[in-house]
């Protein structure tokens, strides 16, 4: 019994389509490139200006996007619940801040200009050399309709960020259907209670996994058991080991368990918890799982790679999709593993040509072959040069 029930699970792990169905995410669509917030790295976040940036410039795939509801029941793109006022006369920052929930579409604070903006240091740091690549005056909040209207086939990953909140749910799924972007959009969360809602009300949305399903996927796939059930998301959407992520998510455990100890043990306590969730962060990147999923259908987004290093091992640990606040950047990488037929590769050295065949094209084989014979392909993402960026006049 045993040794049939092993050959069973090890049967459904590597063809699970005997028990499950497909998933169909995102169909006909190329979801490589994904424009976090549309570049929050090179303009405003999820402004208007910035989609159309990252559509038009850097040719994205996808966009991510938050969104919230406000007081007057309106849908709009915003990452935070609290925004600070701007004054109507100077632009500048009052110091006040508004909360969505509680505020009326018509009296929400516009978006800061490129003199008062700082983009968020989640995931990549900015210090005061920082400089946006070009000038942009504020900004009003773009509703969800606005960007469904104007992006009519575009692919979109929208974070409902409203905990918990039915209505707020209700209203997307609507728009989604009122404007025929299902097979295109994909509704992520943080909060298992809102992928739950959306699933109630709409049954065929397609759906990010939420933080307690992608533990429960690691937890079933460690035990063998997940080829046995069914998953309810369409996307594993996970951060990538490489970003900064797990560093800040360390720095912010470290000060939550230390308040437990004496400060004595404070850097003891610092230096165990940092080791576990560095070491978590690097179980996430599980190639057998992930081909398991993809068998099932389902795709793999890496958040939030911000460096040429850590997109490149993204893509080589297997993503279908890679979100960036550097959309340029993602861009370049791409074009560099469509050109070289491979995830990243070196740099040209000064006064080295690449290969040309008799068209005038690179000749693709010639010159993976000279990378070959410099030892191009170990360590690549151990690499932390970043190419400089753009100042503004």
């Amino acid at each position: 019994v045993g040794v049939t029930a092993y050959m069973s699970l090890s049967l459904l792990r590597r063809f699970p389509l005997l028990l499950h169905r497909r998933k169909e995410v995102v169909r006909g669509k190329s979801c490589r490139h994904i424009s976090h917030r549309g570049g929050a790295y090179e303009q405003p976040e999820n402004s208007v200006r910035a989609f159309s940036y990252a559509l038009e410039k850097c040719k994205t795939n996808m966009l991510e996007l938050d969104v919230w509801s406000t007081k007057d029941g309106q849908v709009v793109v915003s990452h935070d619940r609290f925004l600070p006022e701007l004054s109507e006369a100077e632009g500048k920052y009052t110091g006040e801040k508004k909360d969505i929930t509680q505020t009326p579409l018509q009296e929400l604070p516009m978006i800061a200009g490129s003199d008062q903006l700082v983009p968020p240091v989640q995931y990549l740091e900015v210090d005061k050399t920082f400089t946006w690549p070009d000038d942009f005056p504020p900004c009003p909040m773009p509703l969800l309709k606005e960007l469904f209207e104007k992006f009519l086939n575009v692919p979109m990953a929208i974070d409902i960020k409203q905990r918990g909140c039915e209505e707020t749910v209700q209203r997307v799924l609507r728009m989604v259907d009122e404007y025929n972007r299902k097979p295109i959009t994909i509704l992520n969360s943080f909060h298992d209670e809102n992928i739950s809602l959306v699933l109630k009300h709409d049954k065929q949305a397609l759906t990010g996994a939420a933080p307690r399903e992608v533990l429960s996927v690691y937890l079933l796939y460690a035990l063998g058991l997940l080829p046995l059930f069914p998953i309810r998301s369409s996307v594993l959407t996970i951060p990538h080991p490489s970003c900064s992520w797990a560093g800040h998510e360390a720095e912010k455990a470290c000060v939550s368990v230390c308040k437990k100890f004496p400060s004595s043990l404070h850097p003891l306590v610092t230096g165990v918890v940092t080791s576990v969730v560095l070491w978590a962060s690097r179980q996430l990147v599980n190639p057998g799982l992930f081909n398991h999923l993809k068998a099932r259908g389902l795709l793999i987004f890496f958040w939030v790679c911000n460096t040429r290093a850590s997109i490149e091992a993204a893509f080589r640990d297997g993503a279908d999709g890679v979100m960036s606040d550097r959309p340029s950047l993602l861009r370049e990488v791409l074009d560099d593993i469509e050109e070289l037929g491979a995830v990243g590769g070196p740099k040209l050295e000064r006064g080295e040509k690449r290969n040309e065949d008799c068209s005038g094209g690179v000749d693709k084989k010639a010159d993976l072959t000279r990378q070959k014979e410099k030892g191009w392909g170990k360590g690549m993402h151990n690499s932390n040069i970043e190419p400089k960026r753009k100042k503004s006049n």
